[in-house]
């Protein structure tokens, strides 16, 4: 009998313990670009972000902004259909567009806005070069970006 009552003591603290989950719902009604989302990511800091077909959005837990592109401003997002959000070991977030004119992107925390880094004006690139899909860290701190060319 003390066999038993120190076995379900022992137990107790392994069984879950369960509580009322809560979700709440967020839609382009609540200030989303799109309903089409391709990728989500929890930075450092806590925001939340999410690549869409129509921008960038980042929430705050209470609001929801909205990054587009636009071509002509080098701050800005230079395509809207964001496939990839990457933070890497020095807390940069990376953001990683698609399309026949993809882009790689910083996000500048302190002004709030990209530091461009694909297309480079300079480099012609083969259609699909800048289309990014995926992007890794390996442990030497370098910085690997899959593509629709490889």
């Amino acid at each position: 009998m003390l066999l038993l009552i120190l076995l379900v003591v022992w137990i107790s603290p392994v069984i879950p313990q369960y509580q009322d989950l809560k979700f709440q719902r967020y839609t382009v009604l609540d200030g989303l670009s799109s309903g089409y989302i391709h990728c989500i990511f929890q930075d450092q800091k806590g925001f939340m972000w999410f690549g869409t077909e129509k921008g960038l959005n980042r929430f705050d837990g209470y609001t929801i902004k909205t990054y587009q592109a636009d071509q002509n401003d080098p701050t800005c997002l230079y395509n809207n259909a964001v496939r990839v959000l990457f933070e890497d070991k020095k807390g940069r977030l990376w953001i990683g567009c698609s399309s026949q004119e993809g882009g790689l992107h910083i996000y500048n925390r302190a002004k709030d806005n990209f530091i461009r880094v694909l297309p480079d004006p300079d480099i012609p690139a083969d259609p699909g070069e800048d289309n990014i899909r995926v992007i890794v860290q390996d442990p030497s701190g370098i910085l690997w970006l899959g593509t629709n060319n490889g």
